[in-house]
Parts: structure tokens; C-alpha cells; sequence
């Protein structure tokens, strides 16, 4: 709670410190899909429609607030991965720090870019294929369709679909959860 207190702090001085936001120059890029709904021919677009509510909300403010707080849900998502499989409560509270008060992430999550979005699908994604020893099919078809999210907030994000693919293979999970896995 200390910690995530200390990360929520950090993020909340930033958010005083540079309103709105970070901007970029892939910034335009994401609010031009988000203000047309155009398909950029250069770039995956699934963080624009992530930006678009905020768009038509005229707040960029909301944008970099959300981000953050999906920054802090990592947090707490890689804490109960953790301690769900067994590590201490102290040592995962270590482990999950940088997470916390890393001052890059804080910047990433303050910019109106995809990383944050990126970063979170993956989460996401790999705490419920870890959640158990053997992730269901719900749990699988989930992580599918959170790396397919992932792979269009950021394209680098498709070869990693791959790679777990590839473990889950290795891992003999079973048929019916490798296909809901692939179907999402």
C-alpha cells in the first residue's frame, strides 16, 4: 500500500508538473486517427481508438490521468502474479517497485503515446496465461485477444504473440486452450 501510495505521489507531481501532457511527434498521429478515424498507412492505429473517448471529451488531461492509473493497475497486477504463485508479500513489493517509481515509465505514461496501453495488454496477457499452472480456455482466449490488442497499440507486439504461443505449445496446455489462444 506504501508503495503504490509513493507511485500514485510520483504520478500525481507529474501531473502537476506538465499539463497536459507529454506530446510527441507520433502524438499527431494518434489524435489525427482519433479526430478522423482514419487508417494510418504508416502505423497501427489501435491507440488512437483507445485516445478517441478522451478526443470527444476535449480533455487530454483525462487521457494522461487514465494512463497513469493503468500504470498503477500493473502495479498491483504484477504484486498479486506474484504473490499468487508463491513469492512473499516483502520480496514481491521489491520486485514490483520499479514498476512503481521507475521516473521512464511515469514519463511513458504521461505521453500521449501507446506504451501504456502496450504495456498493460502484456500484463495482462501473461498474468492470466501464469494465474495457474494451466490456464483455461477462458483465460487463454483472453490472453489471445490481449496480445492481439497489443500488437495493434504497437506492432512490435506481434512477434511476441509468437513467442508465447511457442511456450504455450512447450507447455502442452492442451488443444482447446491453444485454440481459444490462436482464435483470440
Amino acid at each position: 500500500a506504501v508503495l503504490l501510495l509513493a507511485g500514485a505521489v510520483l504520478r500525481g507531481l507529474a501531473i502537476c508538473a506538465i499539463r497536459p501532457g507529454i506530446w510527441f511527434s507520433d502524438s499527431n498521429g494518434y489524435v489525427r486517427g482519433a479526430a478522423t478515424g482514419e487508417l494510418n498507412p504508416v502505423r497501427v492505429d489501435g491507440y488512437a481508438w483507445f485516445v478517441t473517448p478522451f478526443w470527444l471529451a476535449e480533455s487530454a488531461t483525462a487521457l494522461i490521468v487514465v494512463q497513469h492509473l493503468i500504470g498503477l493497475a500493473i502495479v498491483v497486477g504484477l504484486y498479486a502474479l506474484l504473490v499468487r504463485r508463491g513469492v512473499r508479500p516483502w520480496l514481491a513489493t521489491l520486485a514490483v517497485a520499479p514498476a512503481a517509481l521507475d521516473s521512464y515509465l511515469v514519463v511513458l505514461e504521461h505521453a500521449v503515446m501507446a506504451e501504456t496501453v502496450y504495456h498493460a495488454a502484456i500484463v495482462a496477457a501473461l498474468a492470466l496465461l501464469l494465474w495457474n499452472d494451466r490456464p483455461g480456455v477462458a483465460a487463454a482466449l483472453a490472453a489471445g485477444l490481449l496480445l492481439g490488442d497489443a500488437a495493434i497499440a504497437r506492432s512490435v507486439g506481434l512477434p511476441l504473440t509468437v513467442v508465447v504461443l511457442a511456450y504455450l505449445l512447450a507447455r502442452r496446455i492442451g488443444w482447446r486452450p491453444l485454440a481459444a489462444f490462436a482464435g483470440g
